[in-house]
């Protein structure tokens, strides 16, 4: 069955087809039951999918959902369970995927982010715990990403993106909230706070106002609030750069 797909999808590479077939092994060692109707029609695909992404070799998702005869959510699905079952949890790049989405500028944003909701998850937990986070699921790139195009007031395709990521809706969901609670509306209530000093305040203390405000307000500092009226310099537009 797992020729059929490496006819299918043009997998040539013996390398690519050794892994595939030594995560096949391991998926029906680990569930001999099968995952679930649906994602058991995927299994080989993913399977191969995750070995090309371990190999760097191209993949065509398209054509193996065809194959699989499957929609893309149901894949999405198919793919968590089996990186799940098989403890793997696949690198996303995050470049890769800002370039797809065609707003690289994103990345930089989404970055810090992700950070800043690394830090503050960690510090919330009982000091016991905090050496178990784990932040390796695709929601998180996906969520930080959103995230990031929303603040920007980017308009980026949602499912394109959990395509990308190999995300499934409900993960991605439960680690949006999240993480927009606990990173996106503290900035936006500062850049709202700070914004509205900078209005009652008279014109010539603007700038002195503007070095203390920066300096006691950590928040401001990790996402630029857009400006659409004043021009500034290529090299200041982006902290993140």
């Amino acid at each position: 069955r797992v020729q059929h797909f490496y006819g299918g999808l043009q997998i040539t590479n013996h390398k690519v087809q050794s892994k595939s077939e030594e995560l096949i092994r391991l998926l029906d060692l680990r569930a001999p039951m099968g995952i679930n109707p649906k994602a058991n029609t995927c299994k080989y695909a993913v399977c191969i999918h995750i070995a090309c992404n371990i190999n760097n070799h191209p993949f065509n998702r398209p054509v193996a959902l065809k194959m699989c005869g499957v929609d893309s959510d149901t894949y999405r699905d198919a793919y968590t369970s089996v990186t799940g079952i098989l403890e793997i949890h696949p690198y996303i790049n995050f470049s890769q995927v800002g370039i797809q989405l065609n707003h690289p500028g994103l990345v930089p944003v989404a970055k810090k982010i992700l950070q800043k909701y690394k830090d503050r998850f960690i510090k919330a937990l009982p000091e016991i715990q905090r050496p178990n986070a784990k932040f390796d699921i695709t929601a998180y790139t996906s969520a930080s990403i959103m995230l990031a195009a929303e603040f920007r007031n980017v308009k980026i395709d949602k499912n394109l993106l959990l395509d990308l990521t190999e995300t499934r809706a409900k993960d991605f969901k439960k680690i949006y909230d999240s993480m927009s609670e606990l990173v996106m509306l503290p900035i936006k209530a500062e850049l709202e706070k700070s914004n509205n000093k900078k209005k009652s305040s008279p014109k010539n203390n603007h700038t002195s106002n503007n070095t203390s405000n920066t300096s006691e307000n950590e928040d401001s500092n990790i996402t630029e609030q857009p400006q659409q009226k004043k021009k500034i310099p290529q090299k200041n537009q982006n902290k993140y750069k």
